[in-house]
């Protein structure tokens, strides 16, 4: 019953309910308001004690479901809900069941989601409020205009995460409203992941108008993700530069022109998984070159390990490599591995 009310099949609820005696948990209110079934809520609330916890409210307001956030705030208000004329008299309030109210993680959910009169409604109707997390998250989303009427409305302000998720999302001109309007600010962490996400433009502004700077992990990141632009310009404007872990994860992602620029620009170098991580992912091209100007850095064990594993055509670019060598070793270990036969081919017609 559960997984049928949470996915809003309510003839199946029913049939459950009437032919079964399983019944359900709080699961079935709670997922049922999460992706915002009302119609399974509501039924589920006259005919089941099982109720809901804090999480219908919670999800329905993330998830954007303000009808039915509506419907939880008048029906199911609190985990132990008690009218004024209730209490007075000393009984229960007529609500059914048990469960139900919110948390913090309502209006912070809707906030990072964009839904800004989910956000009004919870802020004119509830007392829970939110929590640094609605400023955080709205900026991460680059939601703007949540993040400016949370900023005038609401007192909890935000952290430096606000200003670091946007700027490594992509976010500029949030990330411009927060160095203004803010006291906050960021952290390295904002350029690092700018940087690694190509979003040359905002590592730029980070550059002339914040002092935080970045680590070696902004050319890091750059090289592993391919953003070779971002890769030239913090190699001729910052000073952090990168780390061993800049070419061994251009290897893995098959970026070979930052592989060349790293080898010339740079002195760094690589380590024995940039090899590894070019056989593992087939980059045959990167894995020739490597065996070429790094030699020593060629791990070979693990390398015809993936080859044998992977590809055929490695497998005997290695066997030709190492007989042409001499190495008789290594030689040995791909001949007792070299099984494969070749992928079928279609015959070329003229």
């Amino acid at each position: 019953m559960d997984d049928a009310a949470m996915n809003g099949h309510l003839e199946v609820v029913k049939w459950l309910h009437s032919h079964r005696n399983d019944g359900c948990t709080t699961d079935a209110m709670d997922g049922a308001a999460r992706n915002g079934y009302l119609g399974v809520v509501q039924w589920l609330h006259s005919n089941r004690k099982e109720g809901c916890t804090t999480r219908a409210m919670d999800a329905a307001a993330a998830n954007g479901h303000l009808h039915t956030l509506m419907w939880l705030n008048k029906y199911r208000p609190t985990s132990e809900r008690v009218s004024s004329s209730a209490s007075s008299s000393g009984s229960r309030s007529s609500s059914r069941g048990r469960g139900g109210g919110c948390t913090t993680n309502a209006m912070d959910g809707a906030a990072r989601g964009n839904y800004l009169d989910v956000v009004k409604f919870l802020h004119k109707i509830r007392e829970e409020g939110c929590t640094e997390r609605a400023m955080d998250g709205a900026a991460a989303a680059g939601h703007l205009a949540m993040l400016k009427w949370l900023h005038e409305h609401r007192s909890e302000g935000c952290t430096v995460a606000a200003m670091d998720e946007a700027a490594a999302n992509g976010h500029i001109e949030v990330v411009k409203w927060l160095h203004d309007n803010r006291i906050e600010g960021c952290t390295v962490r904002a350029m690092d992941g700018a940087a690694a996400c190509g979003h040359l433009r905002i590592v730029k502004w980070l550059h002339i108008n914040r002092s935080e700077g970045c680590t070696e992990a902004a050319m890091d990141g750059a090289a592993a993700h391919g953003k070779l632009d971002t890769l030239k310009w913090l190699h001729k404007n910052r000073k952090e530069g990168c780390t061993t872990a800049a070419m061994d994860k251009a290897a893995a992602g098959g970026h070979f022109e930052v592989i060349l620029f790293l080898h010339t620009k740079r002195s760094e170098g690589c380590t024995m998984d940039a090899a590894v991580n070019a056989s593992r992912n087939e980059h045959v091209e990167i894995l020739q070159w490597f065996f070429r100007f790094y030699p020593r850095m060629i791990h070979r064990e693990k390398v015809i390990v993936f080859a044998k594993r992977y590809n055929y055509y490695l497998m005997d670019w290695l066997h030709r490599n190492y007989q042409a060598s001499g190495e008789r070793t290594v030689l040995a270990e791909i001949n007792s591995s070299f099984y494969l036969t070749p992928p079928e081919t279609e015959e070329l017609t003229t």
